[in-house]
């Protein structure tokens, strides 16, 4: 099963052919798209378009409208399946939080049940301090789980979107948010306590990657890099790879020049997509 993740920049003007590219060569089960709609009429043009290559929605700030009569929200998420995948439970009210930034899905794969939380957290603006509303957003996490009654011990979870936090910000360390390891070793040592812990991927992705400017998921001419967009899961349960998407057969998304120290990313995206392989 593969699982695919991007934050396609603000607008999604521009992007169909690339998007289209990347779907037709990934060809992931779920697809799921943060930001891209600041419009009513963007997130149809990406719903409609996913839709044609036989995807299902499974939510967007358009059935948030539609279902439950939000607000629209051009910051909720869109969340897509295709056919391969058997939907544990419909979409329903309880799968939702934060006006869409948080999306419950839950499936059976190979005889296991598995719970997905796919997220967007709000930005730090800036700021290189954790900020308040980031905290009670990955409290929404917490509160979904204490509310669905999911046992955390013992279910498949994995939480997985553009985090807007770097693998060692200490809401991501802290008991009673997100016990995570950013280190392979600090985590397998973590682990022998037969407590719940979370593996964080991205900063052994990173340290061991060949691809001499790729320096993260996220870019920006002002801050440079950062590691937003990464899977936080238990090794020792579930088996799965991880990878940074950086070019299809048609289509580079990281300019491979190792001479330039800026404008690293292309068509205008300031996330490279992320692909997890259960």
């Amino acid at each position: 099963m593969n699982v695919l993740f991007w934050n396609i920049g603000k607008r999604f003007i521009n992007k169909s052919s690339l998007l289209i590219d990347v779907l037709e060569e990934i060809k992931p089960d779920i697809l799921c798209i943060a930001e891209g709609t600041y419009s009513i009429e963007e997130c149809g043009e990406i719903c409609d378009l996913v839709n044609k290559l036989n995807y299902n929605s499974y939510y967007s700030p358009i059935i948030g409208k539609k279902l439950f009569a939000f607000p629209y929200y051009r910051n909720g998420l869109k969340l897509f399946y295709n056919n391969t995948i058997n939907l544990a439970s419909d979409f329903g009210f309880e799968h939702i939080r934060n006006n869409g930034r948080i999306i419950k899905m839950e499936l059976n794969y190979k005889g296991e049940s598995y719970i997905f939380i796919f997220l967007h957290n709000y930005s730090k603006s800036g700021n290189r301090e954790v900020t308040d509303e980031q905290r009670l957003f990955i409290s929404d996490i917490n509160a979904m789980f204490k509310l669905s009654k999911i046992a955390i011990n013992n279910e498949n979870v994995i939480v997985v979107g553009d985090y807007n936090l770097e693998p060692w910000d200490n809401i991501l360390r802290m008991p009673g948010y997100f016990e995570s390891y950013f280190l392979k070793k600090h985590y397998e040592i973590a682990i022998r306590k037969c407590q719940k812990k979370y593996y964080n991927p991205i900063t052994e992705k990173i340290i061991n990657s060949n691809i001499q400017n790729l320096g993260g998921t996220f870019y920006s001419e002002n801050s440079g890099w950062a590691l937003y967009d990464y899977p936080l899961y238990d090794e020792d349960k579930i088996q799965l790879n991880y990878k940074i998407i950086t070019q299809t057969t048609q289509n580079e998304l990281l300019k491979s020049d190792d001479k330039i120290f800026k404008d690293f990313l292309i068509n205008d995206i300031d996330h490279l997509p992320i692909l997890l392989e259960l």
